[in-house]
């Protein structure tokens, strides 16, 4: 019976890599900024999460990844919309997707079908 891979043998093979990235470590100090301009001490944010200081503390580190319904319990503790959690430019791409949507739409019918059915082509997973 063959052994089952470590983790660190899983992350070699596949490329993938566990634990947190950059993005985590940006939310993280979103937290601790937002927390701050907030006037809310890191205990009173803690007890209201139902968490220890020290977990907080590598919420805000980005020593580990904040779950989405934790950083939703983020957002009601400290009265902020959820978008705040996240770099201003975040929201760009799908601005421009909209933009460039709208300038399909304005090709004649014959055209748009063309390039809506290489975008298709272009998403469609590999086989």
């Amino acid at each position: 019976m063959k052994a089952r891979p470590t983790n660190s043998e899983v992350a070699r093979l596949t490329g993938r890599r566990r634990g947190p990235d950059a993005s985590d470590h940006l939310i993280g100090a979103r937290v601790r900024q937002l927390r701050s301009e907030c006037g809310v001490s890191s205990e009173t944010l803690a007890r209201r999460l139902g968490v220890s200081i020290q977990q907080l503390q590598k919420y805000e580190t980005g020593q580990n990844r904040i779950a989405a319904s934790r950083l939703w319990a983020m957002s009601q503790a400290l009265g902020q919309p959820i978008q705040a959690f996240y770099p201003p430019d975040a929201g760009a791409p799908v601005e421009r997707v909209e933009s460039d949507l709208s300038l399909v739409s304005r090709l004649r019918a014959r055209d748009r079908a063309m390039v809506l059915a290489l975008a298709r082509r272009l998403l469609r997973p590999p086989p």
